[in-house]
């Protein structure tokens, strides 16, 4: 039995005469389709749905409320675009075999709906998928070109299989639903290795997951290919041949920092430097840099892991985010003593990124001799 197969029996009968009907249908035999209907005696419904579907129905008693239950499982609500791929999903296929009941016709759905949410926002070019739970549903929203477009929902009833499957695919601890959680999924999706960086968050309704989407079939770009303006490009290529000094990205989540600096990296990439890298984690592997990435668990962080980088006669370090004050002071110091030093900020614009320095404990005479440039980007929506 293939995934595809039960989605196909329900859509015999939509999700309206399945209210109006108090009826599902839950197995096909041959020409006659199997009903599960709160009143099996009623003639009408079952010659309606005879007619409707062209098959002859066996109806079988099922309880009012159970009924209600069943069509909030099975059927989900989408929007227009989303129909076809959900509907017709066979990037990752599930058999089963006759012999084994483990797997119920709810899990097959639930795996199906996750798949096709996936396959759905790689085909989208989406970067991340929120997953937010209310009172009655949840509510999927992709973020395409920098904004949040809702594309489906489902029943809250669903929701804790739905991040219960999410977890299991991220190795993060489906029990704990209590503390917010990440987790990482590699999968080749559409021929193509998607990285899944996965967050749980718990709200009033359930854990919120947001899955950010990573393409590590994507070409990197060169700099020339970033969209900066002639004067801009030009300044940026003289300021990272510099032998020394800080040079700081700045702009929102999403905003492309971390593709700025690879670019910037293979720029001045040569046999005579070496690059060493710490990231959480590494996006994309670079030939001939050392890169490093950032392991909580392992006791490995930016700080622990740019102390061990200064001992490896690094000439040019990039590191992934300065999140910390410990952080912030070493990669100054290391800028100060002959080293190249790259990296990222969250701030809104680049004089915001030597105020932030300051908030975090840098002495201001070490900012103003290290800092050497900052950038602050954002992203270009396209249409």
């Amino acid at each position: 039995m293939k995934i595809s197969k039960f989605n196909k029996i329900l859509k015999l009968i939509p999700k309206e005469l399945a209210l109006k009907y108090k009826a599902v249908p839950i197995a096909e035999e041959g020409d006659s389709l199997v009903i599960a209907m709160a009143d099996p005696l009623d003639v009408m419904v079952i010659d309606e749905i005879r007619l409707r579907t062209g098959k002859k129905v066996k109806p079988v008693y099922v309880s009012e409320n159970e009924i209600e239950d069943a069509i909030e499982s099975y059927y989900i609500t989408v929007n227009e675009d989303f129909k076809k791929n959900l509907e017709d999903n066979t990037e990752i296929k599930l058999e089963i075999s006759n012999e084994n009941d483990a797997v119920s016709a709810e899990q097959i759905s639930i795996i199906s709906l996750v798949n096709s949410i996936l396959s759905e926002a790689v085909r989208e070019n989406a970067s991340d998928i929120h997953l937010e739970p209310g009172k009655r549903d949840v509510r999927v929203r992709f973020r395409i070109d920098g904004l949040l477009r809702e594309k489906m929902t489902f029943p809250i009833t669903s929701h804790s299989s739905v991040a219960s499957r999410i977890k299991i695919m991220a190795g993060m601890d489906i029990a704990e639903k209590r503390l917010p959680q990440d987790g990482r999924i590699q999968q080749i999706i559409q021929n193509r290795e998607i990285d899944i960086r996965v967050s749980s968050l718990p709200t009033m309704y359930g854990e919120k997951i947001v899955m950010r989407l990573l393409d590590r079939s994507t070409r990197l770009l060169k700099l020339g290919e970033l969209g900066f303006s002639e004067n801009t490009l030009a300044s940026f290529e003289h300021l990272i041949r510099h032998p020394y000094g800080m040079i700081l990205v700045t702009g929102p989540t999403g905003s492309g920092k971390t593709t700025t600096l690879y670019a910037a990296l293979n720029e001045i990439n040569s046999p005579s430097k070496n690059i060493v890298t710490i990231e959480d984690p590494v996006e994309y592997v670079l030939t001939g840099i050392n890169q490093i990435s950032i392991n909580q668990k392992a006791g490995l962080n930016f700080s622990v892991g740019l102390r061990a980088i200064l001992r490896q006669d690094p000439d040019v370090i990039m590191i992934g985010e300065i999140r910390d004050t410990e952080t912030a002071k070493i990669a100054v110091r290391a800028a100060n003593t002959g080293h190249l030093v790259f990296s990222t900020l969250h701030t809104n614009d680049a004089p915001g990124a030597l105020t932030r320095l300051l908030d975090m404990g840098v002495e201001p005479y070490l900012v103003a001799t290290t800092v050497i440039g900052v950038v602050a980007q954002r992203l270009t929506r396209s249409y």
